[in-house]
């Protein structure tokens, strides 16, 4: 009732000295002078919690982040607070990469159109995905492409991230075995192969030499899930995942 969602505002509101020194008028004068076709007021004010939360101290910002997060969290049917965590450490993991909220609400879109996934189900997993394939240096839309490849062949979304973070794991600390074989490439590290050759092209070559010696990928990733992944990636020679990227 109105009562409740009054409550509930205004113990949001309180709840912003944590994350702020704004002043709680400015902030309620803020919520309150945006377009009511953004949302409610109370979720309005939570969005904005999580937005300051994520450490977006500049005004405009905050501002991006704030509309489009309303605008994607109503495509997708997912609370304004979920969406702005999913925003936010997308674009936390690949800082620098998706400069605005506008850039990686676009790319989760894409990975839900294109997988068998959603935009609900890859906010809570995202961040962690962003941040291992940055590390590794493997860009967002190769990222973007693979997640949704691997999701086509995968139980659910958090499994299908399992799987590509496993893969990036076995490239940024290789096995004894997979250290070997960069060095015989020419390369110190996975990182410095798929700089080079690109994420797909780096995992082709490690296929490539593991085919021409005559044993099995599991010798350079030994993590199933890893492997697993690959399969789905490599499927009809790497073609499902150009065609998607």
């Amino acid at each position: 009732d109105a009562f409740s969602q009054f409550a509930g505002y205004e113990a949001t509101l309180v709840d912003m000295a944590r994350v702020t020194t704004d002043s709680l008028g400015s902030i309620d004068a803020t919520i309150k002078g945006l377009p009511r076709s953004m949302g409610d007021p109370t979720a309005m004010m939570g969005a904005y919690y999580q937005v300051l939360s994520s450490g977006a101290t500049d005004s405009a910002q905050a501002l991006d982040l704030l509309t489009t997060s309303a605008k994607a969290s109503k495509a997708a049917h997912v609370s304004q607070s979920e969406t702005v965590k999913g925003l936010t450490k997308l674009m936390a993991g690949y800082d620098g990469e998706i400069r605005s909220a506008a850039e990686a609400s676009d790319l989760l879109f894409r990975i839900d159109n294109l997988g068998q996934t959603s935009f609900a189900e890859l906010v809570p997993v995202i961040g962690d995905v962003a941040e291992v394939t940055h590390l590794v240096g493997v860009s967002s839309k190769e990222m973007a492409a693979g997640m949704a490849l691997v999701t086509q062949t995968s139980g659910s979304t958090s499994e299908a991230a399992t799987k590509w973070k496993a893969i990036m794991v076995g490239l940024y600390k290789p096995t004894e075995n997979m250290e070997k074989v960069l060095k015989a490439l020419g390369y110190e590290s996975g990182m410095a192969m798929v700089k080079q050759l690109g994420f797909a092209g780096a995992v082709q070559k490690l296929q490539a030499v593991a085919d021409a010696s005559g044993f099995s990928l599991g010798k350079l990733f030994e993590s199933s899930e890893a492997l697993t992944g690959i399969a789905g990636l490599s499927a009809q020679e790497w073609e499902r995942f150009a065609g998607i990227l």
